[in-house]
């Protein structure tokens, strides 16, 4: 069974353990700023970068801001 885990940038900045295992995507998107003075995502705007592993850092991308990570991974038997 594969299962896709979520990992907020700022888990991994503060006190994550970085990894290179299963498939990693980084995820940025754009945000605009609604009448509470609060950014919230634009829907449809997420782009996904593959990159070999996590470590919170991500490679700044135009007009988008970094969110987080997907991450494919498999249980471990045994």
């Amino acid at each position: 069974m594969t299962v896709t885990i979520w990992i907020d940038g700022w888990q991994m900045q503060c006190c994550g353990v970085c990894f290179r295992s299963g498939t990693v995507e980084e995820v940025h998107c754009r945000y605009e700023v609604a009448g509470d003075g609060i950014g919230y995502p634009v829907p449809g705007s997420a782009e996904f970068v593959a990159v070999v592993g996590a470590d919170g850092w991500a490679v700044e991308r135009p007009g988008v801001g970094f969110v987080g990570y997907l991450v494919t991974a498999e249980p471990v038997v045994g």
